[in-house]
């Protein structure tokens, strides 16, 4: 509220007031000089307004002073927290037994007043799978809290880890986002054969290209990691006897046999995996 004198007597005392400069979001009572607030103000636009009132004799609007008025505008908590440079995060992490292994730092920014409870933000992960992932309130780093192996998941799964960051304010305001964690399989399982060990028999007389057996073997790897392709090797297919279909596992004669010259043959087939490092397991036949 402004106020004024006049030296005046009587009506020629009265005076009325105005705004003769300044932004349109204040009115004044031109009878009282009361400024009122009639528009919105942003504190991060503009954090001080200066009017400039004239004060009028009623009788002479000749007669007249002006003052200026410095409002301050107080910031109160109107912006929530942006995520940067997206609430949309995305990373791909190795099957892993760390329980601590870092995965990725979010980063939130507010825009209320520099300083203050409403620009200081906060992380929370509103759900970490029964606890496999972490994330720290204060820096906003994602880590695993548990182990974490491919095999124990759906083909294709993705973890869709939601979260929000939230101001310190009064009222708290908060913003959401998401992290697909993707997990990588590890060439880390053997091929395990089934049976473990195989014995067959067969007549001298089979012709060649004939099927003798098939083997099978099965890894829990994903995708080149759980390939499986097998050989022979060893010293025991004497001759070059028997081959292998590398694919199928299937074992065919590959010559005659004999069985005055050789009864027994002891193959070893190795099963082999695509993976980096390959990783083998043998059995015998």
């Amino acid at each position: 509220q402004v106020s004024s004198t006049d030296a005046d007597l009587g009506n020629n005392r009265d005076v009325t007031y105005r705004i003769i400069s300044g932004i349109s979001a204040f009115a004044i009572d031109n009878s009282t000089g009361v400024i009122s607030k009639v528009g919105t103000l942003d504190f991060e636009t503009a954090r001080k307004h200066v009017l400039t009132v004239m004060a009028v004799d009623v009788n002479n609007n000749l007669l007249n002073d002006t003052v200026n008025v410095t409002i301050t505008v107080t910031d109160f908590n109107d912006r929530s927290p942006v995520f940067y440079p997206s609430n949309d995060y995305r990373v791909s992490i190795d099957e892993t037994n760390n329980t601590d292994l870092f995965i990725l730092q979010v980063f939130a920014n507010d825009t209320d007043q520099a300083g203050s409870d409403n620009v200081l933000v906060r992380y929370r992960l509103t759900n970490s799978f029964n606890g496999t992932f972490k994330l720290d309130a204060v820096s906003g780093v994602l880590r695993t809290a548990k182990t974490i192996d491919s095999e124990s998941l759906p083909r294709g799964f993705v973890y869709s880890l939601p979260i929000e960051a939230y101001d310190m304010g009064q009222t708290s305001l908060n913003t959401s986002a998401t992290i697909s964690v993707t997990i990588v399989d590890v060439n880390d399982n053997y091929p395990i054969f089934s049976p473990a060990a195989y014995d067959v028999s067969v007549h001298e007389n089979i012709m060649v290209g004939m099927s003798v057996v098939r083997v099978f073997a099965t890894d829990k790897d994903s995708a080149e990691n759980g390939e499986i392709t097998f050989s022979l090797s060893g010293s025991g297919n004497t001759n070059s006897a028997f081959r292998i279909n590398n694919q199928t596992g299937v074992v065919e004669l590959n010559s005659t046999l004999d069985f005055e010259s050789q009864r027994i043959f002891s193959l070893t087939v190795t099963a082999s995996d695509a993976g980096n490092p390959v990783l083998k397991s043998v059995t015998p036949v």
